[in-house]
């Protein structure tokens, strides 16, 4: 019940007008005392001596209630809010209770500790009459405000949680790493290693009897193997092979080339002249 209790009726009038009526109000000074049951009195089973010690663990639900501040006015407002309601272990245990009391007197609504409820005509079950989950019931708890060390506690239970967590993962991997370390100074590892280190040294040496690359001019990378070479190796190796097409050249045209920087094919003129 989202309701505001007041001490006046005039207190509660402004609420009432401020939230346009949708906010429930109660002022002290309008209840009808008379008709409240005392805070202390006994329960109906000592009261009637029906048992020394019933099963259920009876007891008033206002007794269950603590008042950091203004008793009275809070004793004043749950008694009316809840009478003479008594609080039972189970369900079971709350029928039992009823059947044996109204032998003697009418018995008062009954609640379970597991959210049950026995109203006071006896009805029980069904969703009217068992409690709601928590979550559905946000904001309509009522109870002492969180303290300041209760934040705190909470907050220091995060911090330790994500701590937690952090060396966790610290441990698995330090193992991780030191899995990683007997692997590599493992006899089989090295064996791989140095084996994979022969093999790129051969595949060097086959590259150099094809031609594929020239003894000294062999550039490594940083795991053995020849460098890839750039533009101007390649053209530098292309370079002689132009000389040498250019030395070859057949005898016939270069004395082609000197008649036609000579002048044109013929008799010379003294010839012509004999003639």
């Amino acid at each position: 019940m989202d309701c505001v209790i007041t001490k006046t009726t005039t207190r509660a009038k402004e609420i009432y007008d401020k939230s346009n009526g949708s906010q429930q109000v109660l002022p002290l000074d309008s209840i009808f005392k008379r008709n409240l049951p005392d805070w202390n009195k006994p329960l109906p089973h000592v009261k009637f001596k029906i048992s020394n010690n019933p099963p259920g663990n009876p007891i008033y639900a206002r007794h269950l209630l603590k008042f950091p501040g203004s008793e009275e006015e809070c004793k004043l407002v749950f008694l009316m809010l809840l009478g003479n309601t008594i609080v039972l272990d189970s369900l079971n245990d709350a029928n039992k209770y009823r059947m044996e009391l109204i032998k003697y007197a009418h018995c008062p609504t009954l609640l379970t500790r597991d959210g049950s409820r026995v109203q006071s005509n006896g009805k029980f079950g069904g969703n009217q009459n068992r409690a709601p989950p928590l979550e559905r019931m946000r904001g309509a708890v009522f109870g002492a405000p969180v303290s300041q060390e209760y934040q705190n506690i909470c907050n220091q239970i995060e911090k330790l949680t994500f701590l937690k967590a952090a060396v966790a993962k610290r441990s698995e991997t330090q193992l991780e790493l030191k899995e990683a370390e007997a692997r590599r100074n493992d006899s089989d590892v090295k064996t791989q290693m140095r084996e994979c280190q022969e093999a790129e040294e051969q595949l060097v040496t086959i590259e150099e009897k094809l031609g594929m690359t020239s003894s000294s001019t062999i550039t490594t990378n940083g795991r053995g193997r020849p460098a890839p070479k750039g533009p101007s190796e390649t053209t530098n190796q292309q370079d002689p092979l132009r000389r040498r097409l250019n030395n070859t050249s057949s005898p016939s045209l270069r004395t082609s080339s000197r008649r036609s920087a000579g002048g044109p094919s013929g008799a010379s003129p003294e010839t012509k002249r004999r003639r």
